[in-house]
């Protein structure tokens, strides 16, 4: 199976309160994130992520 996602906006420090994210800090966003995608996808599975850089 293959998934598609826009930018997570990990270490990204001040989109916790630009998007009024329910954590602490970017330490604590990260891993919530990391963490919902281990247990969501299978590890056979191939992820995508589109995202800017510059």
């Amino acid at each position: 199976m293959h998934y598609f996602t826009s930018d997570l906006h990990i270490g990204h420090n001040n989109v916790i309160r630009f998007s009024d994210r329910p954590f602490s800090d970017v330490l604590e966003m990260n891993n919530a994130l990391i963490s919902n995608i281990n247990t969501t996808f299978e590890t056979s599975s191939r992820k995508f992520t589109v995202t800017t850089s510059g």
